[in-house]
C-alpha cells in the first residue's frame, strides 16, 4: 500500500481504506457483514472505518498474560479481556507485516487515553499487525449481544444490519 504522505491526515485514512477494499480480503466486506449489496456494505465500512497504526505491544502482551488470550481467538481475546470496558472494542480488519497484501478479519482493543491499538491475539503468536483498519462498537452493545447470543464477536454484522434497519424503515412501518 503506498500512501500519499502530502495528504492531511484524515485523507490519508481515507486513501488507506479504499486501498482496502481493492486488495484481497478474507473475508470481504460483504461477507463479513452479510450483505446482499456489495456495493452498499463497501460504501458504509469506508465511511465508518478507521486507521490505526500504533500498537501497545507491552499492554497486549500484559493482557495476553493476565487472560491466557490463545491465537485465532480474536473476539473472545477481546471480549473477556476488556469486559469492563477499559478500552474501545474494534472490529475489522488487520494488515500484518508478514503479509501487507491480504487483510484478515480481526478484533482488537484501543486504548482511550492515546489511541493506541491493544492487539491481545497476534503477539500470541510473535506476529503484529501493520496497519488496523476497523469500525468502534460500543461496549454496552458488545456486552449485550455477547450475553444474548452466547457469542463473544464478530459483531459488525449487527452494527451494519442495526443502521441498514434504521435506514430504510419509516416511523410507523417499512417504506414498502
Amino acid at each position: 500500500m503506498a500512501i500519499d504522505r502530502r495528504l492531511p491526515t484524515h485523507q490519508k485514512d481515507r486513501q488507506l481504506v479504499m486501498e482496502l477494499l481493492d486488495c484481497a480480503q478474507y473475508p470481504t466486506v460483504p461477507q463479513l457483514l452479510r450483505a446482499d449489496n456489495a456495493h452498499d456494505a463497501n460504501r458504509w465500512f469506508e465511511n465508518k472505518a478507521e486507521v490505526f497504526k500504533n500498537v501497545d505491544l507491552k499492554t497486549s502482551k500484559d493482557l495476553i498474560e493476565r487472560y491466557r488470550c490463545i491465537p485465532k481467538h480474536c473476539y473472545a481475546n477481546c471480549f473477556h479481556s476488556d469486559i469492563t470496558g477499559n478500552f474501545f472494542y474494534y472490529e475489522g480488519y488487520v494488515l500484518s507485516k508478514e503479509n501487507p497484501y491480504i487483510a484478515i478479519a480481526h478484533s482488537w482493543l484501543v486504548a482511550k487515553d492515546n489511541g493506541d491499538v491493544i492487539d491481545v491475539t497476534l503477539p500470541c503468536v510473535d506476529h503484529i499487525g501493520e496497519t488496523y483498519i476497523g469500525i468502534g462498537i460500543p461496549r454496552h452493545e458488545v456486552n449485550r449481544l455477547g450475553f444474548k447470543l452466547e457469542v463473544t464477536g464478530d459483531f459488525l454484522f449487527y452494527m451494519y444490519a442495526k443502521e441498514n434497519i434504521k435506514q430504510h424503515t419509516l416511523v410507523g412501518g417499512s417504506k414498502r
